[in-house]
């Protein structure tokens, strides 16, 4: 569009548009280059163009921005436009305003709805534009309102509140192994968007110094860095990761974020994505670089997840017994060092309990718990219920006291319960022992002794809510 036709644009609808205007007009060589680097990019959106060059972060950034205006299903409207375009101009960003001037001034919308008939015409637009838009649509599965707390057992409570959308991730990662990249692209969406541009500029160039015949190859060979891959990584995140915006994801319970969440603490997810790369990158058929490149992205999520995970050296003994990776996973099981001690065990209440009586007795607990502190403001109540479960051979598992205290917070936090189960742990401990049990001083024998006695009262509500029957 050019200049005359510019100026004779009318702003009686969208008053806002005149601030646009004069804005434009003030800027025209730095739109008159913006403008040039945007076409440019629709006219190769699927084409490295600037391979004899270095990408600018401008180019890299308006790329992103294409891309996922053109798999926005729902339009901007012009208010919004310009409510955007004020805030850019507040915050001083300069391509933003461009952006919003070609959008809005410059005929933009039309322009990129042209190049979207050219990409989706070419052979692998389609599956860029399928994980681009399951990214789109799971920021529209987001729920307004916000979890209260956010800690491993909110997780799991989304784990367990959420089994489909957790099934629809796991199905995704297991096509990929057929070559479908929905989950891929999905990935590097939000990695986009929860690492700053310097972050995703510092991976882009790790990957290239891994790359034999890439400038950044060459230097590394010559660097004085001796960083491993792992480390460079754990540097970079450190360094760019965006903790406020992967938190506000997770609070308004983003489907994807949460299920890999969930499946990289509980479900061995850097195992299984260790393994999908060793199928990929180090079978039979891979050359020898891929086959150094998986390696070295294997041994950077084995090192990350005993480092940071709380993984245990068996997680990944079965990859080192079989397999393409196996000479890597057992070089780096040798060289690394496990955790000791107890390992946190985070489970629901209703994960606990025997199944199919689980959600019948979790309502029965909330009656009993609710019943008990209408007349009662103590915890004691926890430690006959525990220990009436345990007699009563109704949790699927061995469970400790303190796994179970956390559980019941998790689930009634309107009860008021309070955090400390010290108290509550040893009164447990005595009520089930049948030897004598030397308990804590501050145990009476009438507690210990009303205790088993709660227990037992306990134990018959529950045999005969299971069996009616039973007199």
């Amino acid at each position: 569009m050019d200049d005359d036709m510019m100026k004779e644009l009318h702003h009686d609808d969208y008053p806002g548009q005149s601030k646009m205007q004069e804005w434009l007009e003030a800027n025209r060589e730095i739109y008159t280059d913006f403008k040039s680097k945007i076409q440019s990019i629709l006219k190769n959106l699927l084409c490295d163009n600037h391979s004899n060059k270095q990408i600018d972060d401008e180019t890299s950034t308006l790329q992103s921005i294409i891309l996922e205006i053109m798999t926005t299903e729902e339009g901007i409207t012009a208010d919004e436009m310009v409510d955007k375009f004020s805030n850019a101009i507040k915050e001083g960003n300069v391509s933003a305003c461009c952006l919003y001037c070609y959008l809005e001034l410059d005929n933009g919308l039309n322009e990129i709805e042209y190049a979207m008939t050219k990409f989706e015409k070419s052979e692998d637009a389609k599956y860029i534009k399928a994980g681009i838009q399951a990214y789109w649509e799971d920021k529209r599965r987001e729920t307004q309102a916000v979890n209260k707390d956010l800690n491993l057992l909110s997780l799991r409570r989304w784990h367990y509140d959420h089994p489909e959308e957790y099934q629809e991730f796991i199905n995704f990662f297991a096509k990929t192994y057929e070559g479908d990249m929905t989950f891929i692209l999905k990935g590097i969406s939000y990695l986009t968007e929860i690492v700053s541009f310097n972050g995703i500029k510092g991976i882009t160039e790790l990957l290239e110094s891994l790359c034999p015949g890439t400038d950044s190859y060459d230097k590394a060979q010559f660097a004085s860095n001796n960083q491993q891959v792992y480390e460079k990584l754990t540097t970079l995140f450190a360094s760019t990761f965006n903790q406020e915006a992967t938190k506000q994801k997770l609070l308004h319970n983003n489907p994807f974020l949460c299920s890999a969440f969930y499946w990289i603490i509980f479900d061995d997810g850097f195992v299984k994505m260790a393994d999908l790369l060793s199928k990929t990158m180090m079978d039979d058929n891979s050359s020898i670089w891929q086959k150094s490149f998986g390696g070295q992205f294997v041994r950077s999520l084995m090192l990350t997840s005993l480092d940071k995970a709380a993984y245990t050296k068996g997680a990944w003994k079965t990859m080192g017994k079989m397999g393409e990776a196996k000479e890597v996973v057992n070089s780096t099981l040798k060289n690394s060092k496990g955790h000791r001690g107890r390992k946190q065990v985070c489970v629901l209440l209703e994960e606990m309990l025997v199944q199919p009586h689980a959600e019948r007795l979790t309502k029965e607990i909330q009656v009993l718990l609710t019943e008990w502190k209408e007349i009662n403001d103590t915890d004691s109540i926890l430690a006959y219920l525990f220990a009436a479960l345990t007699n009563c051979k109704l949790l699927n598992d061995s469970y400790n006291y303190r796994t179970f205290h956390t559980a019941i917070l998790e689930k009634f936090p309107s009860l008021g319960f309070k955090p400390g189960f010290d108290w509550a742990e040893a009164l447990y401990n005595a009520i089930i022992s049948k030897d004598g049990y030397s308990y804590n001083l501050s145990l009476s024998e009438n507690a210990i002794q009303t205790g088993r006695e709660q227990a037992k009262l306990i134990s018959i509500r529950l045999r005969m809510l299971l069996s009616p029957d039973v007199s």
